[in-house]
Order: structure tokens, then sequence, then C-alpha cells
């Protein structure tokens, strides 16, 4: 069964996803900006912030999703998220992030370390395949990564 193991950057840890940062998902969660791109609806409340944290500890031991708690090692602050999906043969992978780390890289050193774990490489777009609740009803495009033989 696959499991959420630590992931190290240099700007960035990437650790299983507690209880005890409900606090902080509920920060970022909470902003209508991060959720705006995010197949979840906003989390508008520590409850809703105590509910993800528990799914994503029992998928986590389940073996549906593996969801990182995103560590900047500067501050030792939780300032976002990254899951993988895992869906028989293929993943999901998404990230939220909390807006004042924005534009700096840390969603995509976060993505990078969970895609080189695992073996993929980007093999393209796949058009109109994700409906995000935050802009309606209309698929989005999502890139599609797959590990290459």
């Amino acid at each position: 069964m696959p499991t959420v193991v630590p992931l190290e950057a240099p700007r960035l840890r990437l650790r299983a996803l507690a209880m005890a940062d409900a606090t902080a998902v509920a920060a970022y969660g909470s902003d209508p900006e991060v959720s705006r791109y995010v197949s979840w609806p906003r989390r508008r409340s520590i409850e809703d912030a105590h509910a993800f944290s528990r799914y994503a500890i029992a998928a986590a031991e389940e073996g549906r999703e593996l969801i990182w708690a995103i560590v900047e090692h500067a501050t030792g602050t939780v300032i976002g998220t990254v899951g993988l999906r895992l869906q028989g043969h293929r993943v999901e992978l998404g990230y939220a992030l909390a807006q004042r780390h924005w534009g700096r890289g840390f969603a995509t050193e976060a993505a990078a370390l969970v895609v080189e774990k695992i073996g993929l490489e980007r093999e393209g777009r796949l058009r109109g395949w994700a409906v995000m609740p935050s802009l309606g009803a209309v698929p989005r495009d999502c890139w599609c990564y797959a590990r290459l033989k």
C-alpha cells in the first residue's frame, strides 16, 4: 500500500498532513482565490479544515490518496498541500498554496518532488478534463504525466 513518505527539497519539506495542521489549512483554504482552481469547495471554517485533515489521514491509510503538508524550511510553517489521488492505473496530482506564497515556485517545487518520487514524465495536455467547482461547470485542461519505460 502506498504511504505518505517525507520528501525534502532545498526550500521545502513535504510530510503527512496531521490534525495539528488544521489551522493552517483553514487559513489558506478559506481564501476564495486559493480555492478558485481546485476540485474541492472552499473550506469556510476550522471545522471544514478538521474534516479535510481527517479525510486526508483516512484516505492515506486506505490507499486512496496521498496528501502531503507543504512546510517552508525557513519558517517551519505549513503553507499548503500537495496530493495524489490514486485511481487504478492513473493518478491525479493537485495542490493548494497560501496566496502570500504564490509566485515563488513553491507549488512547482512541491509537485516536482511528488512527480519525481513516483517516476512520472510529462506526456501532454488533456483538454476539458476536470471541472473546478469555483469556476463553474465548464471542464478545464490538465497536464498528463506517465511512467515511461
